[in-house]
């Protein structure tokens, strides 16, 4: 196992696998130095997709959510899962509160992703999405 030397905020040089270190590296993102717009409605939904898209590439996270981008390189699977974390706690930063209620109960960044998309993205909405769930569940 590779390991790297790492400065604690106390000032101890510490080792640690390289994983670790390129996770606590992602996991200092501030949200906001990336997304300006908040998902509030399907008007700014493409901005909000925009600043995420660039934000998980950033990161190296884009594979969580796209499946055409590698996932970050770990073979952890207590990284990938704290990964995934990082991810849907960024998507929950980039969503006003209305939006975040919604989406909390999801369990993983694809999940809370898709249905994101399936609520705000082009031709939808929540009025939309909201009435073919109405109506989905009346055929079952």
């Amino acid at each position: 196992m590779s390991m790297e030397m790492v400065d604690s905020s106390e000032g101890i040089v510490l080792c640690a696998p390289i994983e670790e270190v390129k996770y606590r590296h992602a996991s200092n993102v501030n949200v906001s130095n990336f997304v300006s717009v908040k998902l509030s409605c399907e008007h700014n939904y493409e901005i909000m997709k925009a600043q995420m898209l660039c934000l998980m590439e950033r990161q190296q996270m884009r594979g969580i959510i796209d499946t055409e981008f590698d996932m970050p390189e770990v073979k952890s699977v207590k990284i990938i899962r704290k990964y995934d974390s990082l991810a849907k706690g960024c998507i929950f930063g980039s969503v006003c509160e209305d939006i975040r209620r919604d989406i909390l109960t999801y369990d993983t960044t694809q999940d809370v992703w898709e249905i994101v998309a399936t609520m705000y993205g082009p031709h939808q909405g929540p009025f939309t999405f909201k009435v073919n769930q109405q109506f989905k569940g009346a055929r079952e």
